[in-house]
């Protein structure tokens, strides 16, 4: 699943916006790593997105498994979050899939 323009453009944003949550939550308060850090947080929010297919920035098990990959990216430790975090990755999955059937159905029955 290839993330489109305006798709990117909204994931750059958040992670520009959370930077300071994040840069908080890993008790960060110098701003030498912040180019960094949003990287971090892009490349975890892309690879959940392409991985759960959940786009929704306001659901907190997003989010914090975004800052949890990033943290273990930070640490080098990116095989780890993979072992450590399998079933709320696959969690966030089997959820994306079911809200999106839903959807589907009633797109489908409106028709």
């Amino acid at each position: 699943m290839a993330l489109e323009g305006i798709e990117k453009w909204r994931i750059e944003k958040w992670a520009l916006e959370n930077l300071e949550n994040f840069k908080d939550r890993m008790r960060i308060s110098t701003t030498a790593e912040d180019e960094n850090l949003k990287q971090m947080l892009l490349s975890s929010a892309n690879a959940l997105i392409r991985l759960t297919g959940a786009r929704d920035f306001n659901d907190p098990t997003l989010v914090s498994l975004i800052f949890d990959r990033a943290r273990y990216e930070y640490n080098d430790a990116l095989d780890e979050f993979a072992e450590n975090y399998r079933e709320e990755v696959n969690l966030l999955y089997i959820q994306h899939g079911l809200e999106d059937e839903d959807d589907f159905k009633s797109e489908t029955t409106q028709k």
